[in-house]
């Protein structure tokens, strides 16, 4: 991701895994630990806007449930839009639900404003795992860690076992 391009629509159905070595790959055999690399890559560029430093852009777009909310609100937006995407998308695929769940629009922008989210208890996610989401999901977008700090968080660059 460049901090010069919105992706406007990042969401899981948007990432690939990919497998540079092979030309196909049993995903349910694969050792993802071990030496063989992969990526993931983003995929679907159809809203994807070059946006540079200091400039915003207002066009309504991206996919519902996964939007920020200056894109909701019709308000001039940048990159940043992008790391709340991220936000919610992990925080989907973690509990298979969205942070900010209401009957409403309204209800869900007065969640996201308060930052009412919450892990559901069957979801285990270390703190380090909070303190990601909370930087994603801040509704002020000036208040989001920004993406050249986001690829380099902790926690995503936590060891595994």
């Amino acid at each position: 991701m460049s901090e010069n391009i919105a992706h406007r629509d990042i969401k899981h159905n948007n990432f690939v895994m990919h497998f540079p070595s092979a030309a196909s790959v049993d995903i349910r055999q694969f050792d993802f630990l071990g030496s063989e690399p992969w990526f993931v890559k983003i995929i679907d560029l159809g809203f994807a806007k070059e946006i540079e430093e200091n400039q915003t852009t207002s066009t309504v777009c991206g996919t519902e449930g996964f939007l920020a909310p200056e894109i909701f609100l019709k308000k001039p937006y940048n990159g940043q839009c992008d790391v709340w995407s991220l936000g919610v998308t992990y925080f989907n695929l973690l509990t298979k639900k969205y942070p900010f769940d209401a009957p409403t629009p309204q209800a869900i922008l007065q969640k996201q404003q308060i930052g009412a989210w919450i892990v559901p208890e069957h979801a285990a996610i270390s703190c380090e795992g909070l303190e990601f989401l909370n930087d994603c999901l801040q509704f002020d977008p000036i208040k989001r860690i920004r993406l050249g700090l986001l690829i380099s968080h902790s926690y995503l660059r936590c060891e595994l076992p």
